[in-house]
């Protein structure tokens, strides 16, 4: 270069590349310093014949970030020249091969003029923004130390700590040089303070442009020692803008707010520190709309269930503020209430301003108790009920008590139904704006009443002595399962208390429209064979047990077609069942008709296998040409599961025959030679093992047959009903004590042979192995079979001797009372 100065621009390859262009390709740091150093500012700008500059051949190649540097030192122009085919800036470039910290450094200096002008750089295949910028950041975090010097104009540290202040205006003429020194001097400083910021760092200052706010928000935020001023922060000022009066939106003009990153990263981090350091330098801030959807920052925080944030910020707030609504009208209460829960908010905004608790959501007309038992934070409804005036529930004065009756109800909160029922009874038949009765939802509920559940015997006994056994023994009260038997009790009790306060109002009915819908009621009742809600209803008004729909259907042709039998008994217990029983509807079918279909899927998949399933059709309705039609698939399953899983037992039952058979001629200990009885003939132990392998064989010899009595079956549909089940029952009865009976022959065969020795240690283990096949065994096939027995010879799912139930006159044969649109 010495020797031939002109070579530093000139080019030395196809390429047209200069030495600097090569220099930077290959990555070679020292060798770019120097010709950096020794060439002329004009000379960074030369392209080669793809336009590329020896920065934008940087970004692409090496990714160096002491290249990037020594380059834009000596001439901060070559940051704005694209390259010619794909017009991509430099920071665009550096960011497609990942060169993440380069693009970092370039990004803090690229104008952002430019970038807004839409010569805008992409990346990876899509557009890079501030708020993007975060995943490509490098992953360094501030505080560190930060050099605030920029080589050769001297120290910048002046903007920072304010003694060298920005200039008022930088189209005056006097003031024209100041602040191109500042401008510069800011530059620097902002240069270093970004590069030694990482991801979470770079959040909060990626829209400031001047170093001192950009240094105080990150002292602010992460608690640096620094000499400056906490309390100055010079941000841009926001015009003074009127308070939002009652539920009107905030009319403080939001575009300085809604583009900033700072702030609503710093709220969506959780960062109170960065939030208070806007807020302080923007005070019109607190009411103002941060983001598309209209919310202020109150309501973003709420939203993310940030409750230090929600806290501190209504400190700051005035009362009035808790009253802005969003764009869909929701208040940061009800925005609390649709999203995070936390009990903690609605207290601190309700402490703030209680009027926030009656205004409802715009669109659907919600109070902010009715949005909180909707989406599921009970705790938090029980809060806001606690404290929502009354009157604004009551049924003269508007919806808003019977859409809380409603979400009570359709949440199973029935605490806080019962207790509004109580102090409204007027919402009792009180009906939303579809005409819906929100009461009537407890009919399909069958689960809330005493009747709709089944317990084992130890748990009813629980159930029947929870108030006792609570009072006693708190510790064993929770470990056992009783906490949850309890509430179980207290919500039947609930239930009851709801259905008495329907009954009351329905005793006094005279409406025909409320008598079709609490009709209506009654056939979801019986659809869900929830007999309590039917007989209450029934005894409170009895006419509404004759009704009819305009097909002609009672309650009964419901409970049928649904296989709700314990409804269907009901029928037994009145004067007139005859005339029901033998009533047509409009298809002219009987109740037979509707019990020869079949039962709904969700009704036959309570019930074990395609067999019992079958079974339990047959015991609705006795097998006739209709039925067969209608159940020819279901029967077709029940023949294939029994096949199969006599096929399986068989081969058990099979194994096990094998087994007893060869053990009976090879006994433990052998055979005296003399004599020819067994060595262990007088050990109690040895008639232990006899007798077992007996019972074993004899048992899995008849567990053998019965299955093969069951594959070779003919498989008609009354076979489903007694047959099968007691070939079935026979089968894995007598396997289950053939398996039984071989691991007692087993273990006393070990036990017989260590008799003698000192390993008494070894009985333990073995009986408990021993015991695992039974267990197992007693685990998986011995509920099916208690069912099967239950299903075959119990009782019956019908009741036939049940009480007359209800009173009054009786009624003629076949008559009957329609009721239309039920």
């Amino acid at each position: 270069m010495e020797a031939h100065p002109n070579a530093l621009g000139a080019r030395i390859n196809d390429y047209g590349q200069t030495a600097l262009h090569l220099a930077a390709s290959l990555g070679h740091v020292r060798m770019v310093e120097e010709l950096v150093g020794l060439m002329e500012p004009q000379y960074l700008k030369i392209v080669d014949d793809d336009g590329f500059t020896p920065l934008a051949i940087a970004a692409c190649n090496s990714g160096h970030l002491r290249l990037a540097q020594y380059m834009v030192n000596k001439n901060c122009n070559i940051l704005t020249i694209p390259i010619k085919k794909q017009n991509l800036l430099p920071v665009t470039l550096a960011l497609q091969p990942s060169y993440n910290e380069m693009g970092y450094y370039l990004y803090s200096l690229t104008p952002l003029e430019l970038l807004k002008a839409k010569m805008a750089f992409k990346a990876l295949g899509f557009s890079i923004g501030v708020s993007e910028w975060e995943n490509l950041a490098c992953h360094r975090y501030f505080p560190m130390e930060v050099d605030l010097s920029s080589g050769n104009d001297g120290f910048t540290i002046d903007v920072v700590d304010g003694s060298f202040s920005k200039p008022p205006n930088e189209d005056d003429e006097d003031h024209k040089e100041g602040f191109m020194t500042w401008r510069k001097k800011n530059a620097a400083a902002m240069h270093a303070i970004l590069i030694s910021c990482g991801t979470q760092a770079f959040s909060h200052i990626s829209q400031v442009f001047e170093a001192k706010v950009a240094w105080n928000i990150l002292n602010l935020t992460y608690n640096y020692n620094s000499p400056l001023d906490q309390s100055e922060l010079e941000l841009e000022s926001v015009s003074e803008a009127p308070l939002p009066d009652g539920c009107i939106a905030s009319s403080v003009d939001p575009s300085s707010f809604k583009s900033s990153t700072i702030l609503y990263k710093s709220i969506f981090e959780n960062n109170w520190n960065a939030t208070k350091a806007f807020m302080e330098a923007h005070p019109n801030a607190l009411g103002a709309r941060i983001n598309d959807y209209g919310q202020t920052t109150l309501h973003f925080a709420a939203s993310l269930g940030h409750v230090r944030m929600v806290e501190e910020l209504v400190g700051l707030m005035e009362p009035q503020h808790l009253k802005i609504v969003d764009d869909d009208g929701f208040t940061p209460l009800a925005i609390a209430a649709s999203y995070s829960g936390h009990l903690r908010i609605a207290q601190c905004m309700v402490n703030k301003n209680c009027n926030i608790l009656t205004i409802p959501t715009k669109k659907e007309n919600l109070l902010p108790v009715s949005l909180a038992l909707q989406h599921g934070y009970i705790d938090m409804g029980h809060y806001l009920y606690s404290l929502t005036p009354l009157e604004l529930l009551k049924a003269e004065n508007g919806i808003h008590g019977v859409r809380l009756l409603y979400w009570c109800l359709r949440m199973g909160e029935l605490g806080v139904a019962l207790d509004l029922l109580k102090k409204c009874q007027e919402l009792v038949l009180a009906q939303l704006s579809n005409g819906t009765i929100p009461i009537l939802k407890i009919a399909s509920m069958p689960s809330v009443f005493s009747n709709g559940n089944e317990l084992v015997f130890w748990k009813r006994w629980i159930y029947n002595c929870a108030s006792l056994l609570s009072k006693f023994i708190s510790k064993a009260y929770n470990m056992l399962g009783m906490k949850e038997i309890y509430k179980l009790k207290l919500v039947h009790a609930q239930a009851t208390q709801i259905l008495k306060l329907l009954c009351e109002k329905v005793s006094l009915l005279e409406s025909e429209e409320d008598g079709i819908k609490v009709f209506n009621g009654m056939c979801d009742a019986a659809r869900e064979g929830n007999v309590e809600f039917v007989v209450e209803v029934s005894k409170a008004h009895p006419p509404l047990i004759q009704h009819f729909t305009d097909n002609l259907w009672s309650i009964f042709f419901y409970a049928i077609a649904c296989r709700q039998a314990e409804v269907f008994s009901l029928i037994h217990g009145l004067r007139f069942k005859h005339g029901l029983a033998t009533s047509i509807d409009r298809s002219k079918n009987t109740m037979l008709h509707v019990a020869a279909n079949l039962a709904p899927s969700s009704k036959l998949n309570r019930i074990s296998g395609p067999a019992f399933q079958m079974q339990s059709e047959l015991q609705w309705f006795k097998a006739e040409d209709l039925f067969k039609e209608n159940h020819t698939k279901l029967r077709k399953e029940g023949e294939k599961w029994m096949k199969e899983t006599a096929s399986s037992c068989s081969v058990v039952g099979a194994l096990v025959v094998t087994i007893m058979f060869a053990t009976a001629f090879t006994v433990p200990g052998g055979d005296n030679q003399d004599s020819g009885y067994p060595m262990f003939m007088e050990k109690k132990l040895f008639i232990l093992f006899l007798i077992s392998d007996a019972l074993s064989l004899f048992s899995s010899a008849t567990s053998v047959l019965m299955f093969l009595g069951i594959l070779t079956s003919r498989y008609a549909e009354e076979d489903f009903l007694i047959s099968l089940p007691t070939k079935l029952i026979i089968g894995l009865s007598t396997l289950f004590l053939s398996i039984a009976t071989m691991m007692i022959a087993f273990s006393s065969t070990i036990l017989l042979m260590l008799q003698q020795a000192s390993h008494s240690w070894v009985y333990l283990p073995i009986i408990i192995l021993a015991s695992v096949p039974v267990t197992l065994f007693v685990l998986l096939q011995f509920p099916l079979l208690v069912q099967m027995i239950s299903s075959t010879y119990g009782p019956g799912m019908f009741k036939r001797n049940v009480k007359p139930w209800i009173g009054g006159p009786d009624i003629l044969e076949g008559s009957r009372t329609k009721i239309k649109g039920a």
